[in-house]
């Protein structure tokens, strides 16, 4: 299965959008998927809150992982996490035109209304699973 294939599998057996593109590029970053999906558990609906895409903070973390900026004294790391993740977030924006969940969802998860929006409609699969596949794909490229 390809990242994005993955990502939806995991995103469709009830993953949120985090754990979905962690997890689906967590063995070819020498992670267990159990422990990436445990990692980005919070993740989801954009930190809960509404705001950075869960899908989008999923690549940032395979980026962080894939640019292996562990030692505070490796600039060369630190600039290559750096420089990925704002080409890569620069991308997810030009593609889908936002990188906050609210607005690419277009109302508010964090409040009755939002949910009860979120619970009655096909948005899950209309919307975020177009976004956590293409993160999926994309996070570990060059």
């Amino acid at each position: 299965m390809s990242y994005s294939e993955t990502a939806k599998y995991l995103f469709d057996n009830g993953f949120n959008c985090a754990q979905s593109v962690l997890g689906s590029v967590a063995e070819e970053l020498g992670l267990e998927q159990e422990t990436a999906l445990a990692i980005a558990g919070g993740l989801g609906g954009g930190c809960t809150c509404g705001e950075l895409c869960g899908a989008a903070l999923g690549g940032v973390l395979a980026i962080g992982m894939q640019a292996d900026y562990s030692d505070a004294q490796n600039t060369a790391a630190k600039e290559r996490a750096h420089a990925k993740t704002e080409a890569f977030l620069a991308a997810f924006r030009e593609k889908f035109g936002a990188l906050r969940c609210r607005d690419l969802l277009g109302h508010d998860l964090t409040s009755d209304e939002g949910r009860a929006i979120r619970e009655n409609s096909s948005e899950r699969e209309d919307k975020c699973t177009k976004y956590v596949m293409w993160a999926a794909e994309n996070c570990l490229r060059d």
